[in-house]
This record gives C-alpha cells, sequence and structure tokens, in this order.
C-alpha cells in the first residue's frame, strides 16, 4: 500500500511538472509573436493607378491619342494714336562750362560793357576755324602778310568796336613757367591781338613782382607793326619770381581802358580782393579774367 500510495504521488508531481513549462513555453512564444507584430513597419499605401479626369479627356484618333490645345484668344484691336502737335524748334542748350583746377568756370560776361562788346566776349567770331588763330591769309584791315604774327592759340574774344581801349596783363611768374602754361598765355593773346581792328587800342602788361608795359607809348593802335613789337617782347620775357597781381592792377587802370583782360594762373583772385582797386579808379572797368592751366587757357570769367 505504501509503496503504491508513492508511486502515484511521483506521477502526480510529473504531471504538474509537465504542465508548468508547457505553459511556460506557450508564453514565452506568445510574448515573442506579439513583440514581432509591433516592430513590424507599416506596409505603404497601395499605388492608384487609375487615371485622372484630365489624363482621360483626350480625344482618340487612328491608333493614337492627340491633345487639342485651347485657341488662341485674338487681341483687341489697337486704337488709333492721335498725331502730337507739331512743336517748335528748340533753341540748342548752350554748352556746359569748363572744368579747371579751382571749379567750373560759367560763361560770365560784363554787364558794365556795351551790348555789343558783351557779344564779342561771349561768343568768338563765327567762321570754320573759331577758336584759333587766322591764317596768313586772314589778316587785320591795313595788315600786310610780312608784318602780322601767325599764331594758333585760343582767340579768347572777338573784334572790340573802333577807337575802344583794352589792356591784357600778363602773369609772369615762376609758377606760369610749368606745364606750358606761359606758351599757353602768349600765343592766346597774340591770337586775339590779330583778331582786332588797327582801330582799336591795346597794350600788354607783363608782371611779376613788377609790371612793365611790352609796347612804349601807354595804349597803341592794334596795328600790325605795334602787334608785332608786342610779340617780339612776348618771346624775352621769362618766368620767374612772385606775382603781385593788384599793383599790376592798379598798372591797368592807370592807362584807362574800357576793359582789362587778366592772364594767370592764380585760382583765388576774387571780386572782393579787386574791388579796392577799381574803386580807387574812379570808374567802373569790367575785370575778365581767363584762368591759365596745363590744358590751356579758360573761358574769360569776370571778376565781381
Amino acid at each position: 500500500m505504501r509503496a503504491s500510495a508513492r508511486t502515484t504521488r511521483t506521477a502526480l508531481r510529473r504531471a504538474v511538472w509537465a504542465s508548468v513549462t508547457l505553459h511556460a513555453i506557450a508564453a514565452a512564444g506568445l510574448i515573442v509573436l506579439v513583440r514581432t507584430r509591433e516592430v513590424e513597419p507599416p506596409k505603404p499605401p497601395p499605388i492608384d493607378t487609375r487615371a485622372s479626369y484630365v489624363q482621360m479627356h483626350l480625344v482618340e484618333t487612328i491608333g493614337e491619342v492627340e491633345v487639342r490645345p485651347d485657341p488662341p484668344t485674338p487681341a483687341p484691336p489697337a486704337a488709333p494714336t492721335a498725331k502730337p502737335p507739331a512743336q517748335p524748334p528748340e533753341t540748342p542748350p548752350e554748352p556746359p562750362p569748363v572744368a579747371g583746377p579751382a571749379g567750373p568756370f560759367a560763361p560770365a560776361v560784363p554787364h558794365t560793357l556795351p551790348p555789343e562788346l558783351v557779344a564779342l566776349i561771349r561768343k568768338p567770331p563765327a567762321g570754320p576755324n573759331v577758336g584759333a588763330a587766322p591764317g596768313p591769309n586772314v589778316m587785320p584791315a591795313g595788315a600786310t602778310a610780312a608784318a602780322t604774327p601767325v599764331s594758333t592759340g585760343r582767340v579768347l574774344h572777338g573784334a572790340f568796336k573802333p577807337a575802344q581801349t583794352v589792356v591784357y596783363l600778363l602773369d609772369c611768374s615762376g609758377s606760369m613757367g610749368a606745364a606750358g602754361k606761359s606758351a599757353a598765355a602768349r600765343s592766346a593773346l597774340l591770337a586775339t591781338l590779330a583778331q582786332q581792328p588797327a582801330t582799336v587800342r591795346f597794350q600788354v602788361i607783363a608782371y611779376d613782382s613788377t609790371p612793365r608795359a611790352l609796347v612804349s607809348g601807354g595804349t597803341v593802335l592794334a596795328t600790325p607793326e605795334n602787334i608785332q613789337a608786342a610779340s617780339a617782347r612776348l618771346g624775352a620775357v621769362e618766368p620767374r619770381g612772385s606775382s603781385k597781381h593788384l599793383i599790376a592792377l592798379r598798372a591797368a587802370l592807370d592807362l584807362r581802358p574800357d576793359a582789362v583782360v587778366w592772364l594767370t594762373d592764380a585760382d583765388d583772385l576774387t571780386g572782393a580782393a579787386i574791388k579796392p582797386v577799381l574803386k580807387a579808379s574812379g570808374r567802373p572797368v569790367p575785370v575778365c579774367v581767363g584762368l591759365v592751366t596745363a590744358a590751356g587757357v579758360q573761358q574769360l570769367r569776370e571778376l565781381k
């Protein structure tokens, strides 16, 4: 009896352990299956292979598919343009001022001169070679080919009226000897004298620290002989020393001219600086300055 009871208990224990083992294996498999399904990536959505309405909206031809474009929209007719009214011809603008080292030089004209003289200084005489000296065949009245000095410089102004007087002030200080400024000033002065009729009176005053007249006799007629004398003495003048501008201006005003034409490379001359000298002369005299640079003599401007 005791042996049978022991056998029964042993069999029962084995059965319990076998059941526990099977349940543990089943639980482990279930856990593995659940985790595998959680890690598996989601499947992409299926591709829609159906044709859209636009793709199917075609016109079938013989063995081909043809797309018919929309017909072009016709452009509206252009409105007739009205012809602009005829405009009167415009006056051509004046040339811009010439720029120099000290700034632009607007074409200034003395307001105290007679109207005809204002026009002469504003605009040189017309012709095919405006701004240059006349050739050997173009001479003032009463001139001869042998006595007329020929210059290729720029003409500063046109011819004065008979019996009018002009004094030219020529700066001959040391600074004028640089960059060909002295030669340019002399050439322009001679070219301008060649334009004057023999009835005009002139004088050339060259100055550094001391002014000196190049033609004896005060103001002289612009004859070929007097212009030739001025040309010869101009050739003997050498730039040197300093420049005493106001002393030279007083010497020019003592000759009581109708106008003073000043050639200098000094860009600091102002109307206020020369006003006391003009007031002391006792009469208003226009003073026009042509600034001399390495590029030549600039357009005349009046000191006011």
